[in-house]
């Protein structure tokens, strides 16, 4: 969770610069990947949730493609543990963990 947050700058990729403080939580959502075909497929138990490429772990997934140029599809599938408050970090949380998958 983020106790302080404050942005200090805009980076030339569209992210922003943070200076923060977090604490962290014993919550933690589950995210399962599954090779698939082709294309990045992402479902949630969280229906008011983007499912798509709006999603932040859709994004990651996409990313890691690129990066790596890797082509094989995948399936995502996102149970979620932490609220989504802002402030919380639920949203920034999942996506880095799909890359040590």
């Amino acid at each position: 969770m983020n106790l302080y947050l404050r942005v200090v700058g805009r980076r030339p990729d569209a992210y922003h610069e943070l200076v923060t403080v977090m604490q962290p939580l014993t919550l933690a959502d589950a995210l399962t990947v599954t090779l698939a075909g082709e294309g990045i497929s992402l479902t949630c138990d969280r229906p008011e949730l983007p499912q798509g490429e709006d999603n932040l772990v859709w994004r990651a997934a996409r990313q890691f493609q690129e990066e790596t140029g890797l082509t094989l599809g995948v399936r995502l599938s996102l149970a979620k543990h932490i609220p989504c408050p802002p402030g919380w970090g639920a949203a920034a949380a999942t996506p880095p963990a799909l890359c040590w998958l």
